[in-house]
């Protein structure tokens, strides 16, 4: 049995030896036709519908109102509006000014000059995402005749993550102007420093001065030793070794810390050092110091005036490999934690909670650093909730791995 609708019940039958089987048979070509015609529009219609669901850019049309009449999932993604929401309502009904106006403003002019607009950006808050975004859009006409725009279609590209790559990248680059230009001072300064190391060793010993003019002198060789302490390890972050060897521990961490004296003091931040100075790590030293002063940094940031600092490097085993040994780094602070969905991101490359003055750079370099090292790393964190005390502890494992240079499959790090 045919359906109603079928091709077969309208087609006269044939086999009639004059002018109206020559008719009949005319005709049945020209439903035939037809039907062809109607499957291959199908076909494209098929066709465009699944380009429009599946691109990975954002699409949406409008009519002579500047009303949505379609859109694609990938727009509805980026406004944060569900898709059905957006059929029949204007640009300034979903979306906040001027992006709304500016987006309002390309349409009109499309139906206006029937060209299309070229690529120009656009950039806002919120939505899905929000956060900051930046949209790449272009606009055109659609046109059912070649003497008429019936819509007008928008084209939109996320560049979000690209600006904010570029952004960070660009932030990087002064960080490693400034790294270059501290190690060139640091240098500079030693000249001096040993000339006033000299002039102090003079007086101390050929001028014979008084016990009050002696302490002076005692105070002032002190002072003298800590910059140039100061000078020396900012000299081992800019002249790091290219090749791993064994390193003592106690020496690579208290180099870190010293460097952050200054920040401890000024909040009065408690540091807790529980490390043996026997300890030592075949490693890239330079690197590890490079995710010392990360997590330190971070920490730092975090704590409040009165916080502590708790530092320990041990012996240890691979949490996730008890047959492998070497040393466990533990930095745990009382600061204002993070969000799970925070420290969840943590290592992912630019993604930051401190807005300007971050780069997103740093957790994540730590991480490429340690999975360099074949190692793991992972972050537990409890934000500040009424009651309950607050903080992060870092945790990482570095194998103590002699042939690091040559080890292969490479143990990937974890952030749990």
């Amino acid at each position: 049995m045919t359906s109603p609708d079928s091709n077969e019940n309208l087609l006269p039958p044939a086999g009639v030896q004059n002018e109206i089987g020559d008719l009949i048979e005319v005709f049945n070509r020209m439903v035939a036709s037809l039907a062809e015609q109607r499957s291959g529009l199908n076909d494209t219609l098929s066709l465009l519908d699944s380009m429009l669901a599946n691109a990975p850019i954002g699409l949406a049309f409008f009519d002579r109102d500047c009303r949505f009449t379609r859109v694609n999932k990938v727009f509805a993604d980026m406004t944060g509006v569900s898709l059905s929401r957006h059929l029949g309502r204007t640009l300034p009904e979903l979306l906040p000014q001027p992006v709304a106006q500016q987006l309002e403003e390309a349409v009109l002019a499309v139906f206006a000059g029937q060209e299309p607009i070229s690529t120009f950006e656009l950039s806002g808050q919120g939505g899905k995402p929000g956060r900051p975004w930046t949209w790449l859009v272009s606009a055109y006409p659609v046109r059912t005749n070649p003497q008429q725009v019936r819509w007008a279609g928008i084209i939109v590209l996320d560049a979000s993550d690209r600006k904010r790559s570029e952004e960070a990248l660009r932030r990087a680059e002064k960080l490693a102007v400034t790294g270059r230009l501290a190690a060139s001072i640091a240098h500079e300064i030693n000249n001096p420093l040993e000339a006033i190391t000299n002039l102090l060793f003079l007086l101390r010993n050929y001028c014979q001065l008084q016990d009050p003019a002696l302490n002076y002198v005692t105070m002032a060789e002190y002072e003298v030793r800590r910059i140039a302490e100061i000078t020396q390890q900012t000299l081992r972050f800019y002249r790091q070794s290219t090749l791993p060897a064994r390193t003592k521990m106690n020496d690579l961490l208290d180099s870190v810390l010293s460097l952050y004296q200054g920040r401890f003091n000024s909040l009065n931040l408690q540091v807790e050092r529980d490390y043996d100075p026997e300890l030592d790590l075949f490693c890239f030293a330079g690197e590890i110091r490079q995710v010392f002063a990360n997590l330190v940094g971070n920490s730092i940031d975090a704590s409040v005036a009165g916080g502590r600092l708790r530092v320990r490097a041990r012996r240890s085993r691979n949490w996730k490999d008890p047959a492998q040994s070497g040393v466990r780094f533990t930095l745990a602070d009382t600061g204002a934690g993070m969000e799970r969905a925070v420290s969840e991101r943590a290592f992912e490359a630019f993604f930051t909670t401190k807005e300007v003055t971050g780069t997103g750079l740093g957790l994540w370099i730590s991480y490429e650093i340690v999975d360099k090292h074949h190692g793991l790393i992972r972050v537990r964190s409890r934000s500040a909730t009424p009651g309950k005390p607050s903080g992060t502890v870092f945790q990482f494992f570095i194998p103590d791995d002699p042939n690091l240079l040559g080890a292969a499959d490479p143990v990937a790090g974890t952030a749990a």
